[in-house]
């Protein structure tokens, strides 16, 4: 998946500079969130497709708010042996990422972060609140540009001091960049002749290859491939009825994800009748939302799994 082109404008203090001599090997700044001058990577990690929760409120004792995203996810550690405070050094991120175009979601400093320990912790630290710890800090951020991918970024960063103590204070800066993505869930495209083979002997076929916009019913173009091959499928087989079902996952009410599969099994129909003269009768469209799952909804895989266009045969109405 080609990922978009982005023009930064970088504020003063943060600058398009070349990769550190003492980054880590295969590591390098997010094109999105450039790094702070003379800091250098000591942790870099980067998954095509995965599950992340961005803290978006104070910890307490009953509560941990955070905001469930799927994408890409990249997480960048940094270190920064300067004499700066984490202030000056996150309010050059927040420059950076606003002009970027994101907008605010939620920031926090030291124990207004909730609790003894602020769980979103940076690799590999295990930082907690107390003498070697201090001025800890929090910021999370949304970009969504007309065309482009959704974005979500957390800057965290912590002082502490090396050498059980007694060492110079260094600032750790933990990046975490979430960018919106399909999941590859293999060979989503399947042919009109695998699809009559999968509805004789089961009745039903399940896709992959129609995708939607983020919690919406408009289809992307990238769809349009599979609905091609409905279409061959029925001019193939014209005594051939379907009802197009629209499954998602469980996240949200049930409610919710009813209308919103319904919604998007409409849509599927109006495209096959609209642009492939397919005609009214043959077909119908209904949603069950996350009442048919065919994965667990526990983790991304799953729930990538779950959310899918089903064909199901239908009785020839005569």
């Amino acid at each position: 998946m080609a990922k978009p082109s982005y023009l930064i404008a970088f504020c003063v203090g943060l600058l398009a500079l070349p990769a550190a001599a003492a980054d880590v090997a295969g590591s390098g700044d997010h094109p999105l969130v450039p790094r702070y001058p003379g800091s250098e990577i000591v942790a870099h990690a980067e998954t095509a497709f995965d599950a992340y929760e961005m803290l978006v409120g104070a910890v307490t004792a009953s509560e941990e708010p955070r905001l469930g995203l799927e994408g890409r996810v990249t997480r960048i550690t940094y270190e920064l042996d300067q004499d700066r405070s984490t202030l000056e050094v996150l309010r050059n991120y927040e420059m950076a990422l606003t002009k970027a175009g994101f907008q605010p979601l939620y920031a926090c400093a030291a124990k207004d972060c909730g609790g003894r320990r602020f769980n979103h912790a940076v690799v590999p630290y295990d930082l907690r609140f107390g003498d070697r710890y201090s001025d800890q800090r929090y910021l999370a951020m949304h970009r969504q540009v007309a065309g482009e991918p959704q974005v979500d970024a957390a800057v965290y960063l912590v002082k502490y001091k090396t050498s059980g103590g007694s060492g110079p204070p260094v600032i750790a800066i933990q990046v975490d960049v979430v960018e919106a993505a399909a999941m590859d869930v293999g060979m989503e495209l399947v042919l009109a002749e695998e699809m009559q083979r999968e509805l004789d002997a089961t009745g039903h076929v399940s896709l992959y290859g129609i995708l939607f916009d983020e919690d919406s019913d408009r289809i992307d173009a990238a769809s349009e491939a599979t609905l091609e091959q409905i279409a061959k499928l029925l001019r193939a087989a014209p005594s051939l009825e379907l009802i197009v079902v629209g499954h998602t996952d469980d996240q949200g009410s049930l409610d919710y994800n009813q209308s919103l599969s319904s919604r998007r099994a409409a849509a599927v129909l109006d495209a096959l009748t609209d642009r492939y003269q397919v005609a009214d009768g043959r077909l119908e469209a209904h949603g069950v939302g996350y009442l048919a799952p065919v994965a667990t909804n526990a983790d991304a895989e799953g729930r990538a799994q779950n959310r899918r266009v089903e064909l199901v045969k239908r009785r020839p109405r005569y």
